[in-house]
């Protein structure tokens, strides 16, 4: 069973037809569709990937975020101004029709990879 309805603690009523849904996915898609491989990087053979810490706070907005490791050629830059650039919400899920929040701010890390085709 996959869809349904739910009760939070106060009675409203959550209906539902996916068990779990992230919000991470639109984030994932801004930055597929933003990057940009820089031409230093492109020029001199530059691949690999940068690693970004994200902080988000409590309603799941990016509060700040840093290259923790690069690789070089603008590839670090474009990779933060790639996540920096996006303004919707990150790391919210949708748990039988309900939005679960953190309770804290919390982080992740974020691979974005660099390949020449």
């Amino acid at each position: 069973m996959i869809e349904g309805v739910s009760y939070d603690s106060k009675g409203k009523e959550f209906k539902y037809d996916k068990l779990n849904e992230s919000v991470m996915t639109p984030f994932y898609k801004s930055v597929a569709n933003n990057i940009r491989y820089p031409p230093t990087a492109r020029r001199i053979g530059i691949q690999g990937s940068v690693f970004i810490r994200i902080l988000f706070d409590i309603d799941g907005e990016i509060l700040k975020a840093r290259v923790i490791r690069g690789i070089g050629g603008g590839c670090d830059e474009e990779a933060l101004r790639i996540v920096t650039m996006y303004k919707g919400k990150c790391c919210e899920t949708v748990k039988r029709g309900q939005v679960h929040k953190f309770i804290k701010p919390q982080s992740m890390i974020l691979p974005i990879t660099f390949k020449l085709g």
